[in-house]
């Protein structure tokens, strides 16, 4: 998260450590880092800028994670969480939060036990991170197209058209049309959409209002390429995401015995997968300490196969997207994006 008062031209992001306190009760050392940094340029352009950045420009204000520690009787002892608050002197500050996923959604405490940081630094030295705004008029026409397509194939009403759907949908197409490939491409393979369900407002569920906490279920589905890269190809994976999501919500627990395999079949899939993190409904940019909304509210990932959903700052209704990618797939990323939103354009004014 980053917050701007000034204007000023440097670039080069460094850091020192001010102050580094350990916050909340001290019994058995389980308190959480807190980090006071002042950035040694005066600058947060190019943090905020929705042009292509390199990954590795945020790692500065990432704080580290400490390592586990066994207590006396063999309890292994995992700090959840730390937190830097970085100054730009004059100008803004930064609030990075790095922190193990089970904070996130209590779901992988198996997992391998790696800090986020450790993953975001063992990146391609050509990688690059942008954020795209989809207007809600963008995603409106989305909605459309694929409501027109429900009605030509016999499928109107029975297919969960929303804003998460048409948007991951657009965004799956794009990156798969975008992939560089060495070798031409087999149509016939399966690409997978891996994201995550909430599950708290299902009746059958019976969860109480005074819940808290998250009830999500992951969930993926399959689509062979030549589908999703042909010239129906956002109505195809729509359908695929729309249904699994109809799924989902009448039997939430399908599947959930293979949860943990999921995940591990998603680690060897290179560019055979896309998964989604993060949701507009999260409202980060509501989020106000007196100076107003952030420049900009970002998830820290490094991992191309990854896209992050949030609300906008400015566009009331839209969603922003996060991606990184190398820089030449960027750049057919962003043409591909451009192109498939003037074309949906023309064709609703038609």
């Amino acid at each position: 998260m980053a917050n701007k008062m000034n204007n000023h031209n440097d670039y080069d992001h460094k850091v020192k450590v001010l102050e580094q306190f350990q916050v909340g009760p001290p019994p058995e050392g389980d308190t959480l880092p807190f980090i006071v940094a002042e950035s040694t340029t005066t600058n947060l352009n190019n943090l905020v800028s929705d042009t292509p950045r390199d990954v590795t420009c945020l790692h500065p204000f990432v704080p580290i994670l400490p390592s586990p520690h066994a207590l006396e009787d063999g309890t292994l002892l995992i700090p959840p969480m730390a937190i830097q608050v970085t100054i730009f002197p004059n100008y803004g500050f930064t609030i990075c939060i790095n922190f193990y996923h089970v904070i996130a959604d209590g779901t992988l405490w198996n997992s391998p036990r790696k800090s986020t940081l450790t993953i975001v630094r063992d990146v391609p030295s050509d990688m690059v991170r942008r954020s795209f705004v989809l207007r809600n008029d963008h995603v409106e026409n989305l909605k459309k197209l694929v409501s027109a397509n429900c009605q030509s194939h016999g499928l109107v009403g029975t297919l969960h058209v929303s804003t998460f759907v048409v948007t991951c949908s657009l965004i799956w197409v794009c990156k798969v049309k975008s992939e560089v490939m060495n070798t031409h491409p087999n149509d016939d393979e399966d690409l997978y959409f891996y994201f995550w369900v909430d599950c708290r407002y299902l009746a059958k569920l019976k969860i109480p209002l005074t819940y808290f906490g998250n009830c999500l279920i992951n969930a993926n589905t399959a689509i062979k390429r030549n589908k999703l890269v042909g010239q129906n190809g956002i109505f195809e994976a729509a359908v695929a995401i729309g249904n699994k999501i109809r799924e989902m919500q009448s039997e939430p627990y399908k599947n959930v015995d293979t949860l943990m395999s999921c995940f591990s079949k998603f680690g060897s899939m290179e560019q055979h997968a896309v998964a989604i993190a993060g949701s507009p409904k999260f409202d980060a940019y509501e989020t106000d300490f007196g100076w107003g909304k952030p420049m900009l509210s970002e998830v820290l990932q490094a991992d191309s196969r990854l896209v992050t959903l949030s609300d906008c700052r400015e566009k009331e209704g839209g969603i922003q997207v996060g991606v990184a990618l190398g820089r030449t797939q960027m750049h057919k990323f962003n043409s591909i994006l451009e192109h498939l939103l003037a074309d949906i354009a023309i064709k609703e004014g038609e």
